[in-house]
C-alpha cells in the first residue's frame, strides 16, 4: 500500500510540475496582453480545478479528514468561476 501511495504522490507531484511550466510559459508568452483581472480568473479556475482533483483522488483513497473538508470548503466559497459548486459543497457538509 505504500508503494501505491508514494506512486500516487510522484504522479500527482509530476502534474503539478507539468501545470505550473503550462501556467509560467503562457504568462511569459503574453506578459503584455494579460489584463490582471483575466489573470485572476484564470488562476481561480486552475485552484478550482486542483482542489478539486486532490478531493476526487482523496476521497477515492478513503483519506479525507476533518482539516481537509474544511480546506475544500473554504476554497470553493472563494472560488467566482463558472463552474457550479454547490452539489460539492453539500456534499462535504454531509462528510
Amino acid at each position: 500500500m505504500n508503494v501505491i501511495n508514494n506512486l500516487i504522490n510522484v504522479v500527482f507531484a509530476w502534474f503539478l510540475v507539468q501545470l505550473a511550466t503550462a501556467i509560467v510559459d503562457k504568462i511569459n508568452n503574453n506578459r503584455e496582453l494579460i489584463n490582471p483581472g483575466l489573470l485572476k480568473g484564470q488562476l481561480n479556475e486552475v485552484i478550482f480545478r486542483l482542489v478539486f482533483a486532490s478531493f476526487c483522488a482523496v476521497k477515492l483513497l478513503g483519506k479525507a479528514d476533518q482539516e481537509f473538508l474544511k480546506c475544500v470548503k473554504d476554497s470553493l466559497v472563494l472560488y467566482q468561476g463558472n463552474e457550479r459548486t454547490e452539489n460539492l459543497t453539500q456534499l462535504i457538509e454531509q462528510l
